[in-house]
């Protein structure tokens, strides 16, 4: 994950909580059932799964990049393995 990527996940994450602390805010006016607060509640709630939806593409192809970088990694130790039978870990026999 690039570094600009892990400002926007820190960016996303900060906002999730700042959603939640206004959802929380409004909770007893959506209680009494204000329409207005009833309506910011569900604007709120679906850009909490907006963000959500978001993060979790962003953290699947963030393990599906580690996933393939360590499948690699795992090809070319045995590539020098084949190459190299006469040696183990590096060092010679």
């Amino acid at each position: 994950m690039s570094t600009g990527d892990r400002e926007d996940v820190r960016r996303a994450r900060e906002e999730l909580m700042s959603i939640e602390e206004r959802r929380l805010g409004l909770s007893e006016r959506v209680m009494r059932g204000e329409p207005e607060a009833l309506k910011e509640d569900r604007r709120l709630e679906a850009r909490l799964r907006e963000l959500a939806h978001w993060l979790m593409r962003v953290e699947r192809e963030e393990d599906e990049r580690h996933t393939e970088t360590e499948r690699r990694g795992e090809q070319l130790r045995e590539a020098w393995r084949q190459r190299h039978p006469e040696e183990e870990d590096g060092e010679r026999r």
